[in-house]
């Protein structure tokens, strides 16, 4: 939103697609982007040709202004027709609240969302940062955000997950704390995501190509599958992260991967403390490039199989990755540790031991599963041993 003084309509040399000002201030021509025209009191009205200062409103877009503004400003606030320096990055978040108010001078995190999205299709990355020195440790979300847009490159750089929580109001109604569309191209870094509710992806909900390094996801119950994090296409990598204490109902009480996802790696990791009726930390279906690497696979829970992990596809599990304290609580289950469900898993310098299950507490392989045990192999710990079967 910008003032500009009646009588100066030089001032402004294009508006996103607009052709520029006609003769008359205060007419804009042919111009999607706007949104409301605003004299005196926020709200009112203004002619054609008027005699006091005005507001005029749009959405955030390519503003390109003749007075030495930079290009693209985003907001840029003004009041009693003095024209005020705009943001100098609409991508930085300068407030806690979660607003969507574009005269209250200040980006929240939906705010940058909404605006990283309008600006179109295309390679460019579009960088979502936070002024520390105006957000708290917490931003409390009301609603739902928007989903991180299809054919957009968008990566929110949070400060440091020990530094910024980004949660659910626990007094609203259920949603996924961050959205992934499908060919949206997204990386989720040093944040906590925190108290998510929804049927799936409690934390995220990705079906685009999603980076998530750096960051912890927690609390976060999803009624079906993937209480911290749902991939259900594109690609899936996690790096550094905490994935702990989340549920699912269905599968992948921290992290749920189906077969439609072409890659998912997780690297220097820790899954943790994570429920789900089947894959209590991790659930991985038929994906053809799957690598979990030092990764802590640790008290995780399922009711019937893969306390830790449950998986198929061609997995590898490597780097010193420890499966450890993981149970399958059914009386019947299978896998306390790793359950395998078909394909090929690979077995690189790993441990498993001290996880619960009727069946292989260690690790349960299915008939027609081909284990191939390379450099290191796997060491059990405890009373941990190996099940096949049907």
């Amino acid at each position: 939103m910008f003032a500009i003084t009646v009588g100066d309509p030089d001032d402004v040399t294009g508006l996103g697609n607009s052709l520029g000002w006609d003769g008359y201030v205060g007419v804009l021509m042919d111009d999607p982007n706007l949104v409301s025209w605003h004299s005196g009191e926020f709200g009112s009205t203004i002619p054609i040709s008027g005699s006091a200062d005005f507001w005029f409103t749009t959405h955030p877009t390519e503003v390109v202004l003749s007075t030495g503004f930079a290009s693209d400003p985003g907001f840029a606030i003004g009041v009693g027709g003095a024209v005020a320096a705009p943001i100098a990055d609409a991508l930085k978040v300068t407030t806690s609240d979660d607003s969507n108010d574009p005269t209250d001078g200040v980006i929240s995190l939906r705010e940058a969302i909404k605006y990283a999205n309008g600006k179109g299709a295309g390679t460019d990355v579009r960088v979502i940062t936070f002024d520390m020195t105006k957000v708290g440790s917490i931003i409390t979300l009301k609603d739902e955000l928007d989903p991180l847009k299809t054919d957009r490159n968008i990566y929110i750089s949070g400060p440091g997950r020990t530094v910024l929580t980004v949660q659910r109001d626990t007094a609203e109604e259920n949603f996924s704390l961050l959205t992934v569309q499908t060919t949206a191209t997204a990386v989720i870094a040093g944040l906590t995501l925190l108290n998510g509710r929804s049927d799936v992806g409690a934390g995220i909900d990705s079906r685009g190509i999603l980076t998530v390094t750096g960051c912890e996801i927690r609390n976060c119950y999803a009624t079906g599958d993937g209480g911290g994090i749902s991939a259900t296409n594109g690609v899936l990598e996690v790096y550094d992260s905490n994935i702990n204490g989340n549920t699912a109902d269905g599968r992948g009480g921290g992290i749920r991967v189906s077969q439609a996802v072409s890659r998912f790696h997780i690297a220097d990791s820790v899954v943790g403390l994570n429920y789900a009726k089947e894959g209590g930390g991790i659930w991985v279906r038929l994906v053809p490039d799957v690598v979990i690497d030092d990764v802590q696979v640790v008290g995780n829970r399922a009711d019937t199989q893969g306390g830790g992990i449950w998986c198929s596809g061609t997995v590898t599990l490597s780097g010193s990755t420890n499966v450890n304290n993981n149970i399958v609580s059914n009386p019947a289950g299978q896998g306390g540790g790793v359950y395998v469900d078909a394909g090929t898993i690979n077995l690189l310098d790993i441990i498993i031991g001290y996880n619960q299950g009727e069946k292989g507490d260690g690790m349960y392989l299915r008939t027609g599963v081909t284990r191939n045990p390379g450099v290191g192999g796997v060491t059990y710990q405890g009373d941990d041993q190996e099940a096949t079967g049907p």
